[in-house]
């Protein structure tokens, strides 16, 4: 067990590994939304979420909490890829959000609260670097330490894209998973530039 960047790393011994973000990030939050006492949630988004609804600006000082716990959640959002369309959609909204995005705020943090000891896990393999290898497998003999890069990787990538699904511009969203050796380790989702004038346009865009 060591802690790095920011980040919790478990190790069990047998291969497999356990990276955890800060629990303070979710806590800050916790703490400038005034939701102690209230209790976590099940999902990230509301039944509300992107439907277009219409909600009165919010104050000066409402605007100035939610600017500051949606660039916690963007620095989450790479690991955590539960929570990535709600703070892609958030994020569209710093220069002018209402209360109908502090709503979608206090539930993406309550479910972060409900969901703080969600980690993300890896597997060990032969084409691993020799310093996480061998910290995976510490009691291996040295004779069968794992030099570093002895394999070949693998890079997948997958992508997908929701068509016109912003309510309010019509543009598609694109989502991408990286995974190297079968291990997520980075992922990303944001609106697509222009406007697809179909699924397959959409999905095209994506994958590029």
């Amino acid at each position: 067990k060591c802690s790095f960047l920011k980040r919790k790393i478990v190790s069990d011994g047998q291969g497999n590994l356990w990276v955890k973000l800060s629990d303070k990030y979710i806590t800050k939050m916790v703490e400038k939304l005034n939701l102690e006492k209230n209790k976590g949630k099940a999902v990230p988004t509301t039944g509300q979420f992107q439907k277009g609804l219409q909600y009165k600006p919010m104050p000066v000082d409402k605007a100035r909490v939610f600017r500051t716990c949606v660039g916690i959640l963007l620095y989450m959002a790479g690991e955590r890829a539960d929570i990535q369309c709600a703070t892609r959609a958030l994020a569209s909204k710093v220069t002018c959000p209402d209360e109908g995005d502090w709503k979608e705020l206090k539930q993406v943090v309550l479910y972060l609260k409900n969901t703080t000891e969600y980690a993300q896990k890896m597997t060990a393999t032969g084409s691993m670097s020799s310093a996480v290898y061998n910290m995976m497998y510490p009691n291996k003999p040295e004779e069968e330490e794992a030099s570093a890069c002895s394999g070949p990787s693998l890079l997948q990538v997958f992508s997908d894209a929701d068509w016109a699904g912003d309510r309010e511009t019509r543009k598609s969203v694109s989502c991408a998973m990286y995974y190297l050796n079968g291990n997520y380790f980075f992922g990303v989702t944001r609106s697509q530039r222009s406007i697809a004038l179909s699924s397959g346009e959409a999905e095209f865009v994506a994958g590029v």
